[in-house]
């Protein structure tokens, strides 16, 4: 399983795939689940306490690491 440990500002995130398609981001007290879908990722639910920038970089590197094809 892979596993990419990074920080985005101050905050610490886990960030591991679960399944063919299914990532989870790990937060401080937050999980959240992202499916990769034709190598783009998107949300599956979204914390109310999330802030849209930190949300955005999740998403991005998601679909960078477990969404891009590895002949591109």
């Amino acid at each position: 399983m892979r596993v990419i440990r990074l920080k985005l500002g101050n905050i610490g995130v886990s960030i591991r795939k679960s399944s063919k398609d299914l990532v989870i981001a790990q937060l401080k007290n937050d999980q959240i689940p992202f499916i990769v879908k034709e190598g783009v990722a998107e949300p599956l639910s979204v914390p109310p306490t999330l802030d849209n920038q930190l949300l955005m970089h999740l998403k991005w590197a998601i679909t960078h690491y477990f969404g891009c094809k590895k002949n591109d």
